[in-house]
């Protein structure tokens, strides 16, 4: 069977903790805050959710919820939580005969603590950074590479020499895992559109992460055809070889901001795909994450269909590369 796309990377279990005791400190990272929790206290806990998630199946779904006929390639555990997101991907019409069930490891597992709308992630991995194999009957027009970790980014030379073999366009989202192997590491030349965050952007440039116009020149004069760089509230920046594009998001009460990214990065491609418009795809992107962040849970908001026809009007500045 053929698909209009095919999406690699994670698939998890979620458990969302929410609590206005959470205490935001300032630390030593990239992005300079985070959330304290004291040893040897109790913290009280004000809501509680469960939902799948992962980068592989939450682009699977937008991009299924779109209109684009989808698969998802990748591993869940031998276990209830597998079924569970089994049963959702079936549930949502995206096909899973590439979805392995694996005896050795469980079910990947995410407890997310979040607080005023921004989040932190305790991650296992689990099933997910052992995917070994490719399946030989893998066909699409678009191969879709949500961030792999672990020993499955080994996969990552095979899955786009595959798309070569086959004439798959590939968009990738990577890890930082990835990112951290720097520039001199990273397969540009066999990337059509490559889409991260700034953090994930400053790893990969080895430039400092407040520096985001030189992070974002030097991204630009690598990728031959489209990168995409999140910001969060200050936007998205897009740069297709000719043109430089800017949007900034509609300000929005945030419920939470897990799956954000996931949701640009599949509207923003589902958007080339549909329309082979980036600034068509930037307003699909922007705009699916929009409404993700509305709700708890990173499926839940995602864009149908019938829902795109009605997008609101957002301005995106456009600048020739010479200028």
């Amino acid at each position: 069977m053929s698909y209009d796309v095919i999406t690699f990377g994670s698939a998890t279990q979620d458990v969302f903790l929410q609590s206005g005791t959470f205490v935001v400190k300032t630390k030593q990272s990239t992005t300079d805050e985070g959330v304290c929790l004291p040893f040897g206290s109790k913290v009280e806990v004000n809501d509680i959710h469960f939902d799948t998630g992962g980068g592989g199946t939450n682009t699977a779904v937008a991009f299924s919820r779109l209109g684009l006929k989808t698969a998802f390639c990748g591993n869940v555990g031998y276990d209830l939580a597998g079924v569970h997101i089994l049963r959702e991907l079936r549930k949502e019409k995206v096909g899973t005969e590439y979805l392995i069930a694996d005896k050795r490891f469980p079910t990947a597992y995410s407890t997310i603590i979040s607080h005023g709308g921004e989040r932190s992630v305790l991650v296992y991995r689990g099933a997910n950074a052992h995917l070994r194999s490719l399946p030989r009957q893998l066909r699409a027009k678009w191969l879709y590479l949500a961030p792999l970790a672990g020993k499955s980014i080994a996969m990552l030379p095979r899955i786009i020499s595959h798309a070569k073999a086959h004439d798959a366009v590939v968009a990738l989202n990577p890890s930082k895992e990835l990112c951290s192997r720097g520039m001199a590491h990273f397969p540009f030349s066999r990337v059509h559109v490559l889409i991260l965050n700034q953090e994930e952007a400053s790893i990969l440039t080895g430039k400092p992460f407040h520096d985001r116009d030189a992070i974002f020149s030097q991204l630009c004069g690598r990728v031959e055809h489209i990168v995409a760089m999140t910001a969060g509230k200050q936007g998205v920046w897009v740069c297709d070889g000719s043109f430089i594009y800017h949007a900034v998001p509609p300000q929005v009460k945030v419920a939470d901001s897990l799956g954000a990214g996931d949701a640009f990065g599949s509207g923003f491609v589902a958007g080339l795909i549909l329309q082979k418009d980036v600034e068509y795809a930037i307003r699909l992107g922007i705009f699916n994450a929009v409404s993700v962040i509305q709700k708890v849970g990173a499926k839940n908001g995602l864009l149908r269909k019938r829902e795109v026809s009605r997008l609101p009007v957002i301005s995106v500045t456009k600048t020739r590369l010479s200028e």
